[in-house]
This record gives structure tokens, C-alpha cells and sequence, in this order.
């Protein structure tokens, strides 16, 4: 397990106080979140049938607010909107960007080793 931040826009559409229309804004986030990898599973043998491969894991830590866009809100609820996002629409962005982070830097390992 690894852990990561992303920033992205969130799109929440509400019904404001004393009205009947809809209103939709795009409040800015950061997600710090805890990225675990699937398992590509396995074909079948003579001992098993195989096992199906399973998807990355991702659990939000924590949100920082950066423009809240005048919605206020608990962080729980910030949490739970940044969690449906992260199993949603930012799925494949944040696995992406956790499976980037991951890939050791060639420089830095020769400037480590000159060292």
C-alpha cells in the first residue's frame, strides 16, 4: 500500500434554499489517498482453476478544501464525495498517477549511487 495526493474537481449539483432549480458547481479538492494493486490473477493449472484478477484499492485519508465554491459542508461529507469520485470517474486518473509514482527515477538512483 502507498500512499498519494491528487487534485481534481469535484461537479455537485444542489437545489439551493428558496429555490426550485438545480445549481451545479466545481468545487477544488485535494485527495490524499491510500493506493493498494490488483492482482493480474492467474490461469488454471492442475491444481487450480485459476484465480480472477482483482482491481486496485483506493481509500480516501483525508481532503483539503481548496475552493469550496461557497458549498459548506463537514469534511465528512468531502470525504464521502472524494471516495465516489475516486471510485468513479478518477478511478483510472489516481491508479494512473499512483502507478507513476511508483516507477523509480533512473537519475535519481545514478545520482545516489555517484554519490
Amino acid at each position: 500500500m502507498t500512499r498519494h495526493t491528487i487534485s481534481t474537481e469535484l461537479e455537485v449539483t444542489f437545489v439551493p434554499a428558496r429555490l426550485t432549480e438545480s445549481e451545479t458547481e466545481y468545487p477544488k479538492i485535494e485527495i490524499t489517498y491510500n493506493f493498494t494493486a490488483g492482482d493480474p490473477g492467474s490461469g488454471p493449472s492442475y491444481s487450480s482453476g485459476g484465480e480472477p484478477p482483482t482491481g486496485a484499492e483506493l481509500e480516501v485519508v483525508s481532503v483539503k478544501v481548496v475552493d469550496a465554491c461557497g458549498i459548506t459542508m463537514g469534511s465528512k461529507w468531502w470525504e464521502e464525495k472524494a471516495q465516489e469520485w475516486l471510485d468513479n470517474d478518477g478511478y483510472e486518473r489516481a491508479c494512473d498517477e499512483a502507478e507513476t509514482d511508483n516507477i523509480p527515477d533512473p537519475d535519481a538512483k545514478y545520482e545516489a549511487s555517484r554519490d
